[in-house]
């Protein structure tokens, strides 16, 4: 019995490092445009956030704008994020697949379209924005440009496509005590809306450094988010 046991998990480890090798496309987007994607890193001086050195809040901002073809293809995720993403589930990442080998339909340096709608999105507590690349290359593909924030400390990656943030700094582990759910969650809405606040502040001093932004107007901005971060957007 032991000895079939082994065999089948055996099997089982197998079939799943091969799974592993197997190409993934992801969903193509709905809309007629093609998608341009860049990264934007921005510091808020007036905010402290334990996961900086300097104790500043760091911004990291992904951008999914409506653009003509042309550009350098998108990865979901760069190698060594997908690595720290991977290592998260230790002795059972071998049953995942590797992001690093998901590519997008965005493409990196893609000529902009000029646009005026604009989401602004966030991700749920310990989830990065770059796992939410392929429904926000859908909005951008019909005509808005979504400015996707990854707040300072969700995850131990600080962005979906960049560098990696030691896992020790993450801020954002919910409680074990419910009790403090409520607290947490509080903290938390209030953090990320300062994050949103900042952005539309930024982006109404600077709008040329969005690509495809046109007649900007902060008033018309959405927010929306997952989970959490769609408490946050309530709170925005």
């Amino acid at each position: 019995m032991l000895f079939t046991a082994g065999i089948t998990a055996t099997g089982l480890m197998v079939a799943s490092a091969l799974g592993r090798l197997q190409p993934i496309a992801l969903p193509a987007p709905t809309g007629s445009r093609s998608v341009g994607i860049a990264h934007i890193h921005w510091i808020d001086t007036s905010r402290l956030a334990p996961t900086a050195s300097d104790g500043s809040r760091r911004i990291e901002l992904t951008v999914f704008y409506p653009a003509r073809r042309g550009g350098v293809p998108a990865d979901y995720m760069s190698p060594e994020v997908s690595r720290a993403r991977v290592a998260e589930h230790g002795a059972a990442q071998i049953l995942f697949s590797d992001p690093a080998a998901v590519h997008l339909d965005a493409r990196f340096e893609a000529p902009p379209v000029p646009v005026s709608r604009v989401i602004v999105f966030l991700p749920g507590a310990g989830q990065s924005t770059a796992e939410y690349d392929s429904l926000l290359e859908d909005q951008a593909s019909n005509g808005i440009v979504v400015l996707a924030i990854d707040p300072a400390g969700n995850t131990p990656v600080s962005n979906g496509h960049g560098g990696v943030v030691p896992a020790e700094s993450a801020v954002y582990s919910s409680p074990e005590d419910p009790a403090g759910l409520v607290s947490w969650g509080d903290r938390i809405a209030r953090d990320w809306a300062a994050d949103v606040a900042f952005v539309v502040e930024r982006t109404s001093a600077h709008p040329g450094q969005i690509p495809g932004l046109s007649g900007w107007r902060p008033e018309a901005v959405g927010v929306v988010g997952h989970s959490i971060g769609g408490a946050a957007a309530l709170e925005a």
